[in-house]
């Protein structure tokens, strides 16, 4: 599976990262976030600042803190 990236363009690309990203998320599942480059390390970043569906659950009702939860113990590896 691949990560895709929903652009202010409405276009969908993949990116650098995006195989890996995706492999960790269920399907349907949107992330709210941007790609940056990282000067320092020469390579791209997709900073996650929420979540609005996990698979086809709806969460983005839930409390900020909540999603925050979720992106710490779903999304990053540990």
């Amino acid at each position: 599976r691949v990560a895709v990236l929903l652009n202010r363009s409405m276009k969908l690309s993949a990116f650098p990262g995006s195989e890996a990203l995706g492999n960790v998320l269920p399907p349907d599942t949107v992330l709210d976030g941007e790609l940056v480059f990282n000067r320092s390390t020469n390579s791209y970043i997709f900073l996650i600042f929420d979540v609005l569906f996990w698979g086809p659950e709806d969460v983005f009702k839930r409390p900020y803190r909540d999603r925050l939860v979720m992106i710490h113990l779903k999304v990053i590896p540990t």
